[in-house]
């Protein structure tokens, strides 16, 4: 009797051990094609347009600021937005950046989101929250007040655009099983995420643009 309870309590050890070791298997089964689900690539070269167009927008961006340290038509209030455009521009151009992309690789994922990372802690908490910001205060006149009316609108946009872009490489990161469905939703999710993420980057060297343009607007300038 005692040998026949010994017999029947292994058989039930080794079927929990077998049970154990089957959903190990499974859920390593499960990491290795999810593994290769999100090794899914964005290709960049170098006549992408939205690469090409932020590169553009730096360089417009740059003239601007360029005619209004030789233009004859300054006060405070200019200097003051000069230099914090200035900055920006620096921002816009830093590593890690849309703007330090090297053309012609594949970029992962986690690339795309870095992207998208330091888009929110250069562009959004710095460049906008600590030097253009004021632009919404008292401490400017009525026409830069407006301008900063629809700058804190555009940066609100796009502060939920990247955070949209962001969580959804995050969700696509969790481990499922592989399927033909799945990985093809990951590669199309990737590329609107790349989409949505360099375009961020493009249009808020725009709103850069307009309010440099109003740096010059009725002076001379010496180019």
């Amino acid at each position: 009797m005692k040998k026949f309870i010994t017999d029947y309590l292994n058989i039930i050890i080794y079927c929990i051990l077998g049970l154990v070791l089957m959903i190990a298997s499974f859920y390593l089964f499960i990491n290795y094609y999810h593994s290769e689900e999100v090794k899914t690539t964005i290709y960049v070269s170098d006549t992408d347009a939205k690469y090409l167009n932020y590169k553009q927008n730096l360089e417009t961006l740059d003239n601007n600021l360029t005619k209004y340290k030789n233009s004859t038509n300054k006060d405070k209030s200019k200097d003051t937005l000069y230099n914090k455009l200035y900055t920006c521009s620096h921002i816009l151009k830093d590593t890690g950046t849309f703007y330090q992309v090297i053309p012609n690789q594949f970029y992962t994922n986690y690339d795309i989101y870095q992207l998208g990372s330091k888009f929110q802690t250069d562009i959004l908490n710095i460049c906008y929250a600590s030097h253009l910001s004021y632009l919404t205060t008292n401490e400017v006149d009525e026409n830069l007040q407006i301008v900063g009316s629809f700058l804190k609108n555009d940066v609100n946009i796009l502060s939920n655009q990247i955070k949209f872009a962001m969580e959804e490489i995050q969700n696509n990161s969790s481990y499922y099983f592989s399927t033909n469905v799945s990985s093809s939703t990951i590669r199309n999710s990737l590329s609107s995420d790349y989409t949505i993420i360099a375009n961020s980057y493009i249009e808020f060297a725009n709103i850069l643009i307009n309010i440099s343009n109003t740096l010059t607007e009725g002076g001379n300038n010496n180019d």
